[in-house]
């Protein structure tokens, strides 16, 4: 969560960033990162209002589209946290959650809901006792919805939260994870790789299986430059010269093979396409996406047929002056 103050606003606006890393089967650190950015501004103007402003708050209670929810603590005998009552929830928590003011108001979290997890209790005894604020998102299984909640203690044995419904967020984020593992399963059978270009910076990212196709570590490639350097000599000028031609204008997208060196000290052959996505407001190319493919085997079958149809050529040559 971060504030940042932005030009011609007088309040500061808050943020809460999001980050699910994607993992390629087999590696531990993450090849790519999606990152959510929800303006929370509101709740905390609701957590000042609920502690501040009484008449305010009642106001921000019934109309603000988070769900609000005021409980007490309760206990066993021996003090251990055991369940909790509702005692007050607004309209947006009854939509988001199905559950009723009038018919949960005064009664307990496991008469309501007698199967729920105790983590669930533990969490809010938690913020009850130490008196700071939590925030988590996590699956509701009775609800069979994902929450984002922040709970915080409003008075000694009570807390509140103030909930947002996330589960079309969560579960695209699983959609786009299982549909990239799917895309980079398919990339390795292809020995195919993305990779992106930053035009103004010169800096480029890319699917880690392009330099584990060299046989390189990947952190030693942040510039376009990195690469260009290890393209073999002789393909250097027209590689550079395609994608100055789909820059200009001149051709629809950038496409070229060359070789290139591998770690080992031989070189490879790629195909390279790509386009401009974006641009400026002037229609200068901004960025560049694409694919690039090894060729290799390709090149050798092309080399080997050329060879052979040269082989029959010279056969039928001689059975003709026989």
């Amino acid at each position: 969560i971060m504030g940042i103050n932005i030009p011609n606003k007088t309040e500061t606006t808050w943020i809460n960033i999001t980050s699910v890393p994607l993992f390629k089967d087999s590696e531990t650190l993450p090849f790519q990162v999606y990152a959510t950015f929800n303006d929370i501004t509101a709740e905390r103007k609701a957590l000042m209002m609920l502690q501040n402003n009484e008449e305010q708050y009642r106001q921000l209670f019934t109309e603000i589209n988070h769900g609000i929810a005021l409980h007490e603590m309760i206990y066993d005998f021996d003090n251990n946290p055991v369940d909790y009552k509702f005692i007050k929830v607004n309209p947006a928590f009854e939509t988001m959650t199905g559950l009723k003011s009038e018919k949960i108001t005064g009664k307990t979290v496991l008469e309501i809901l007698p199967d729920l997890d105790f983590i669930w209790i533990e969490r809010y005894a938690t913020v009850v006792k130490s008196g700071k604020s939590l925030k988590f998102t996590d699956f509701s299984k009775e609800l069979n919805k994902y929450y984002e909640i922040t709970a915080f203690r409003p008075e000694e044995h009570q807390f509140a939260v103030i909930i947002n419904d996330v589960t079309d967020t969560i579960l695209n984020d699983i959609r786009i994870n299982e549909k990239n593992s799917m895309l980079n399963m398919a990339m390795d059978t292809a020995n195919m790789a993305w990779w992106d270009l930053d035009l103004v910076s010169g800096l480029v990212t890319f699917n880690k299986r392009k330099t584990d196709m060299l046989g390189y570590d990947a952190d030693n490639f942040k510039h376009y430059l990195d690469f260009m350097n290890i393209v073999h000599p002789d393909d250097y000028d027209k590689t550079m010269k395609a994608m100055l031609d789909h820059m200009e204008g001149k051709c629809d997208k950038y496409l070229t093979d060359y070789r290139i060196k591998t770690k080992s000290g031989e070189y490879k052959w790629f195909r390279d396409t790509g386009t401009i996505v974006k641009r400026n407001e002037n229609g200068k190319a901004l960025r560049v996406t694409g694919l690039v493919v090894d060729i290799s085997e390709i090149k050798k079958t092309e080399t080997e047929l050329s060879r052979l149809t040269e082989e029959n050529i010279e056969l039928k040559k001689l059975n003709f002056k026989k």
